[in-house]
């Protein structure tokens, strides 16, 4: 029901031909999301506003695989909303889901709301509404993310403010490290990826869809099932899809110029490597990746108020205004300049240096939406549960 809902209105949203801009999501056939005002403008698709774009992105109609705009999405889900039984949380959590993918949050809150109020305890419900407050916070709420535009100024003034409350207490595990590996893994890509499912996963995937025959499901490349598990299916199956090849994101992060040289120039005066490093702390690489998956995550989620703004470690939207990149500059250089301390010294002398324009280029290529992992490195790791012992024989 969840496929033809939103598949229905990508093919409406398709065949109509707007001629004033509406806020929405297209989709291109080789996998690229962009979001932002569209106008449709006969055999062209324009998308203005798109964050870390300069101007308007122009795309034919023949390569866009759907148009998706949220307040139709909305009206959508709140219609199968009404129609659903009383009782039926895995469909709510299934619109929750498109409503999300598709920006329609005020929608996805009304499912997962209805959800919880079903189930209180349902631990997915609780993390899938944790999710969605990370996207669009309660209207009650402190925002947690920055706005959709940020006007570039000069001499913002020193990164004095209070960092997030973001303490890394441990390394991530292994499962963390693939769970990493799929938000990260694009699609579209076609760098040859090796994936394992579990067929234990297949076989559940498939009887939670009974539309999707095994005879097709089989056709497809293991990296396609793939796709699809982690696309379509609940979020408990992603423990059985194994992705073995790095995220082109996590290996040009791994290059010398970037994490090597970010480690020896943050280990200055020890102030962000070791036991002592405070709040932003990152991890010499051993034998595993599990130092660099973390340090990874590490930039992705720290965040700093500067004059009461929250800036982003690694900005994505707005790449060149990231305070790794600023903090690599010297005082005098850069526009947010690292907070004084004893023993700082500067990574880069200009934004012409190799080592900055390498970091610029990688936070440049990743994808422009922030994703949510769900890895809290403050607490210890997610025990598995212990598996049910089959009952004796009388």
């Amino acid at each position: 029901m969840l496929r033809r809902l939103v598949g229905g209105l990508a093919v409406v949203a398709l065949a109509s031909s707007l001629l004033f801009a509406r806020q929405g999501t297209v989709t291109t056939k080789d996998g690229h999301s962009y979001q932002g005002d569209i106008t449709e403008k006969g055999e062209m698709v324009e998308i203005a506003k798109v964050a870390g774009a300069p101007g308007p992105i122009d795309i034919n109609r023949a390569n866009v695989k759907a148009i998706a705009y949220p307040d139709e999405i909305a009206k959508e889900v709140h219609a199968a909303l009404a129609r659903l039984d009383r009782n039926d949380v895995d469909t709510r959590m299934k619109l929750a889901q498109s409503a999300m993918d598709n920006h329609a949050y005020d929608a996805a809150r009304e499912a997962l709301d209805q959800a919880l109020a079903l189930q209180p305890a349902n631990a997915q419900v609780k993390d899938m509404l944790a999710q969605l407050n990370a996207l669009s916070p309660p209207a009650t709420g402190p925002a947690t993310r920055p706005a959709t535009t940020r006007p570039t100024t000069s001499a913002t003034g020193d990164a004095t403010g209070a960092p997030e409350k973001f303490a890394v207490k441990r390394e991530v595990t292994a499962a963390e490290v693939n769970r990493i590996r799929q938000i990260e893994w694009r699609k579209d890509d076609p760098t040859p990826v090796i994936v394992q499912i579990e067929p234990a996963t297949r076989k559940k995937f498939l009887a939670e869809h009974p539309e999707i025959t095994p005879a097709e499901f089989f056709r497809l490349s293991a990296s396609e099932q793939a796709a699809e598990i982690l696309s379509e299916g609940k979020p408990e199956l992603r423990d059985g899809v194994h992705i073995r090849t790095e995220p082109p994101d996590i290996l040009e992060f791994k290059k010398p110029l970037i994490e090597n040289a970010l480690l020896i120039g943050c280990a200055a005066a020890s102030c962000h490597v070791g036991p002592k490093a405070g709040n932003f702390r990152l991890y010499a690489p051993a034998s595993n990746d599990l130092a660099t998956y973390t340090n990874f995550l590490m930039l992705q989620k720290y965040t700093m108020n500067v004059n009461k703004t929250q800036r982003f470690m690694v900005d994505r939207q707005f790449p060149d205004q990231s305070l790794l990149l600023q903090f690599m500059l010297p005082l005098d250089v850069a526009e947010t300049p690292h907070p004084k301390v004893k023993g700082f010294k500067a990574m880069s002398k200009l934004k012409t240096d190799v080592k900055y324009e390498a970091v610029l280029g990688w936070i440049q290529n990743l994808n422009p939406v922030s994703p949510e992992y769900g890895i809290d490195l403050s607490k210890p790791p997610p025990a598995k549960a212990a598996p049910v012992k089959p009952r004796a024989r009388p």
